[in-house]
């Protein structure tokens, strides 16, 4: 069973930076105005690992359908 937190699946908390820019179409730097934050911050991030958590939260709140299954 997969966990939940206040409905919000876990598991897809888990989202890379390579698998956002994918699903959402965006460069670093409109990631970074996604996020309000700056382009180096977004940088900072590897590919491959997922991006960190408070921004999985925001990401949640500005694009819900992106962890709907």
């Amino acid at each position: 069973m997969t966990p939940q937190l206040s409905g919000v699946n876990c598991r897809t908390m888990n989202m890379t930076k390579s698998q956002l820019r994918e699903r959402l179409g965006l460069t670093d730097s409109q990631l970074a105005d996604l996020f309000g934050i700056t382009r180096s911050a977004v940088c900072q991030w590897d590919d491959d690992e997922p991006i960190p958590q408070p921004r999985q939260w925001q990401l949640q709140v500005l694009r819900p359908e992106l962890f709907e299954h």
